[in-house]
């Protein structure tokens, strides 16, 4: 079950830049996950309920899947591809050429802090009592491969 190891690191990632950020806990996780990468969504968040503690122990997973998509090199035509047939729905051909659907991606990461900010227009309260901050980390073009990431390094290592 490579789906726990998956978790495992994506709990250590948002737990190393929620110290980063001075969070107090991981609210959400957002991964995209390829269908080429075989991991069963509902898997892989089990494992991350497993996973979670100490800052995430109240966060969520949500998992998103994305299909390869398949051009057909003798006609053109392209599809996503929702099985592991390559052939060509339109002429029967299985010279194919198949890209994406290999993602492993943590999209974004939402957290939450205790610090109260200071008063501004963005902060009816005036700045009084606790604050719920939300900060909504993008990793854009996060991959698998963490030296392709750049910093933060969002990529998953498995």
């Amino acid at each position: 079950m490579h789906e726990l190891a998956i978790a495992q690191a994506l709990a250590e990632l948002a737990e190393g830049e929620a110290v980063r950020l001075g969070a107090t806990s991981v609210l959400h996780l957002r991964v995209k996950v390829g269908a080429l990468r075989q991991i069963e969504p509902e898997m892989l968040k089990d494992a991350f309920d497993m996973a979670r503690a100490g800052r995430l122990a109240h966060s969520d997973l949500e998992v998103s899947l994305t299909l390869p998509i398949v051009r057909c090199l003798h006609c053109g035509a392209e599809e996503r591809l929702d099985t592991f047939d390559t052939r060509c729905r339109a002429c029967g051909s299985t010279d194919a050429d198949v890209s994406g659907g290999d993602e492993l991606e943590l999209t974004s990461m939402e957290f939450e802090s205790d610090a109260s900010p200071a008063p501004g227009p963005l902060d009816p309260s005036g700045g009084a009592g606790l604050a719920d901050r939300r900060r909504d980390e993008r990793a854009a073009g996060a991959q698998a491969d963490p030296s392709a990431a750049g910093d933060p390094g969002y990529g998953i290592a498995h």
